[in-house]
């Protein structure tokens, strides 16, 4: 029988946060992903350094993630990045923070707020600049804006998305072609 030990270097995570941070403009804020564990080396352990270094916010799959590092004490914003109609409450009742990427989704949420009494619910929106996986498209920025002017149940957190390499290659405009895409739509 062959034992194997994983050990993670959770001051090599500190440098990396702190790496990334440094390449960033001023104000940016990181969102560091720990679903499945953490990606297999423990969830808990790292968003707990991540969260003494005030990481931006911390993101996992599903609220069922979510719900068991707020368990633990984690205080950083936990975005949701699969936010099912059926976890709702979870996300409700654990102060998540769920992506929205689809008007399916934001309408099912925005009735489950409305209907429980909540409002001003912290919400991001996914926006789809060239991966074509989840997301909104850019056309659809201008009716997002009116959605959330009129509406009073969701405080409107700021858009990302999935950097789109693939956008540099095919246009060799270079590496912010998504996000000049984005702000001509937005604008």
């Amino acid at each position: 029988m062959h034992e194997t030990t994983l050990e993670v270097d959770l001051d090599a995570v500190a440098h990396n946060l702190q790496y990334y941070r440094s390449k960033l403009p001023q104000g940016t804020q990181c969102i560091a992903m720990v679903k499945a564990q953490g990606y297999g080396v423990g969830a808990y352990e790292v968003a707990k350094k991540l969260d003494q270094m005030h990481v931006g916010a911390l993101a996992v799959a599903v609220a069922d993630e979510g719900r068991e590092l707020r368990s633990q004490g984690i205080l950083s914003p936990i975005l949701v990045m699969n936010p099912e109609p059926t976890a709702f409450d979870t996300l409700l009742e654990w102060h998540l923070e769920p992506v929205v990427f689809s008007w399916k989704l934001l309408r099912a949420l925005a009735n489950k707020i409305d209907k429980q009494g909540f409002d001003n619910i912290g919400v991001h929106i996914e926006v789809d600049t060239g991966m074509h996986r989840l997301g909104f498209r850019p056309d659809e920025i201008p009716e997002l804006a009116r959605f959330f002017a009129q509406s009073q149940l969701f405080s409107f957190q700021p858009f990302f998305n999935h950097r789109c390499q693939h956008i540099h290659h095919q246009n060799g405009s270079g590496r912010y072609a998504g996000r000049r895409r984005l702000h001509t739509q937005s604008t």
